[in-house]
């Protein structure tokens, strides 16, 4: 499966090492908020990654709700104790809410999401 190829090598040798060889439990927060840009809902914000070695790889999936359910927007590839940002995500709207792994598919031992 493409999306789970972290490492490019066609391998899931990362998710063996992490989850059933390995024993780390990480913590994600993610900060947000949804601005208006042309009549344009866009979305911005920053998904950190802790409690975990610096060799600790997950992809995060992220989720909005117009009002009528979860909706898979993307996956963010979070690295050790780091965080990525996510900068001027167009969306067709603005969404009643914003979250990660709405669909419980990431063990972790806390997810934060946080409204600017």
């Amino acid at each position: 499966m493409p999306s789970m190829d972290i490492d490019k090598n066609g391998k899931m040798d990362w998710f063996f090492d992490e989850w059933v060889y390995g024993t780390e439990l990480p913590s994600y927060k993610m900060t947000y908020s949804v601005t208006n840009a042309n009549g344009k809902a866009v979305l911005s914000g920053k998904i950190e990654q802790s409690g975990v070695s610096d060799n600790f790889v997950m992809l995060v999936p992220i989720y909005v709700d117009y009002g009528k359910g979860w909706t898979y927007l993307g996956t963010a590839s979070l690295y050790g104790n780091k965080a990525v940002e996510m900068k001027g995500i167009q969306l067709p709207a603005e969404p009643k809410k914003v979250t990660l792994a709405a669909m419980n598919e990431v063990l972790a031992e806390k997810i934060e999401v946080v409204k600017q």
